[in-house]
């Protein structure tokens, strides 16, 4: 089970959290942890492989399909 940490001031809620994930949530079956710090709003099929970090100072969507790892 991959640890998942959502910045609070964004994913508190579940209506905050239904807006980011408007198509679902990325998949985390290759993932060792996930954690968003920002307002990032994730496109279908999103796709997380190892230990994720990212940082969003102002709103960011990642791309339909995008595959996210630690490498950027």
């Amino acid at each position: 089970m991959p640890f998942i940490d959502l910045d609070g001031d964004f994913y508190k809620l579940v209506g905050d959290f239904d807006k980011r994930f408007p198509e679902g949530a990325p998949s985390l079956r290759e993932a060792t942890s996930l954690v968003v710090d920002g307002d990032v709003t994730f496109g279908h099929g999103v796709k997380v492989v190892g230990d994720v970090k990212i940082k969003a100072p102002s709103a960011q969507r990642i791309d339909a399909s995008a595959v996210l790892d630690a490498n950027g």
